[in-house]
């Protein structure tokens, strides 16, 4: 696999969000804790009891997403109306679809 701290490092002028599941065997907490050396902007989430990529379905974590995307972009939603919802789900045999 090509390394790509270079490519990383143009992205210094941007804030980064790194969200790394807790148990991933692909992104290693040795990695991350690179990043945030290499990256003067990192903001690093680690999920606990997640693989990769971690499941983004818990309130904290969209919280902490959102929290993130209104310090760079300016205000949002409030954390408490970032709720995850369940899926649509459809019966395309149905009747009424």
């Amino acid at each position: 696999m090509p390394a790509l701290w270079d490519e990383f490092r143009a992205l210094s002028a941007i804030p980064v969000m790194v969200i790394r599941g807790a148990n991933s065997d692909l992104l290693s907490a040795e990695t991350v804790a690179t990043m945030t050396t290499v990256h003067p902007n990192v903001e690093v989430v680690t999920v606990a009891d997640e693989g990769h990529p971690p499941l983004l379905h818990h309130g904290q974590i969209l919280a902490r997403i959102s929290a993130f995307i209104t310090a760079v972009e300016g205000a949002g939603p409030p954390a408490d109306a970032i709720v995850p919802r369940e899926a649509a789900h459809f019966d395309l045999d149905a009747p009424d679809g």
